[in-house]
């Protein structure tokens, strides 16, 4: 299939630091598009991939170093994989350095940033996050479970 690297953009542990949380259930038909279109928007919120430093060192996620093999899988190197994705001018060679990884719960808001509005309106506790998504999230398991 070839999911390594951009399944890290799209299926994560809502964490601040992590892709953030996507808008829409990922469908087998558009599966390839979807997880092509997590992997650009990941990429493309510089609080979680800075790109390109003035140091020519590419300065991206903790994931590139914690699953860096699924991305050489996909691409040959973490460098190739994200010249994939993005207009970065990143050499062959460039320096890799991993910023620092911030564990806080990711609110839904498409920013990249913690804002008070969105916790005192959705929860900011993991408990919370789940208590909102599990409905959502076994309705989806049961709507895929093959008919008999």
């Amino acid at each position: 299939f070839g999911a390594q690297g951009r399944i890290h953009a799209a299926v994560n542990c809502a964490s601040l630091s992590c892709p953030d949380l996507g808008s829409e259930a990922y469908e087998a038909s558009r599966l390839a598009e979807q997880l092509d279109d997590a992997a650009r928007s990941w990429l493309g919120n510089p609080t979680k991939n800075p790109g390109l430093g003035t140091d020519r060192g590419l300065h991206v996620s903790m994931i590139f170093k914690w699953y860096g093999l699924d991305f050489v899988a996909a691409a040959g190197s973490v460098q190739a994989w994200v010249r994939q994705y993005t207009e970065w001018e990143v050499s062959d060679n460039a320096a890799l350095s991993f910023i620092t990884y911030d564990w806080s719960l990711n609110v839904v808001n498409g920013s990249g940033t913690w804002t008070n509005t969105a916790a005192s309106t959705q929860g900011n506790s993991f408990k919370d996050f789940i208590r909102r998504a599990s409905p959502v999230l076994i309705a989806a398991l049961a709507a895929s479970r093959p008919k008999r």
